[in-house]
């Protein structure tokens, strides 16, 4: 959990570049999703240390390592 608000941060993969911008997040019992509109729709982004690389929020960016074929769900 973080202390600051994500919402309107960018999102990038470390290998795909640039996803979208976070437009929420929502706060499930196991773990929390980032909402991130990508290419026009809406997708889902498990935000889990396993994923995260860094979150700088001077920059507004959310750096991450996704695993294969995330962003094709």
């Amino acid at each position: 959990h973080y202390d600051f608000n994500l919402e309107g941060f960018r999102v990038i993969d470390r290998n795909f570049g640039e996803i979208g911008t976070v437009s929420g997040v929502l706060e499930l019992p196991m773990q929390e999703l980032l909402e991130v509109s990508h290419q026009g729709k809406q997708i889902l982004i498990p935000l889990v240390d396993d994923f995260v690389i860094d979150i700088n929020e001077e920059e507004k960016e959310i750096l991450l390592t996704l695993p294969e074929g995330l962003l094709d769900l």
